[in-house]
């Protein structure tokens, strides 16, 4: 999946917004990420820190990795979003 084609999805843009709420609620303070000129889904994933994020599967799955994620570990977004967080 292309950049564009995972900020216009609907289902990352929904992930992006309970990454926030839950980050929020957990650390009692906003996500540390400049969302002033940009969609929130976007200014996530753009980030410069490493965002990632994985399921409640018995052998969790990454289910969402920006780009700084997928960079470090060498990866595209498919092949991060298919990885056990275990490895």
């Amino acid at each position: 999946m292309q950049h564009n084609d995972i900020l216009t999805n609907l289902a990352v843009q929904k992930h992006a917004l309970l990454l926030s709420e839950s980050y929020e609620k957990v650390c009692g303070k906003p996500f540390p990420v400049d969302f002033s000129n940009r969609p929130l889904a976007e200014a996530l994933y753009y980030s410069s820190s490493c965002i990632v994020s994985h399921g409640t599967e018995k052998d969790p799955v990454f289910n969402y990795a920006n780009r700084a994620a997928q960079e470090l570990w060498g990866m595209d977004w498919e092949q991060f979003t298919r990885m056990p967080s275990r490895l």
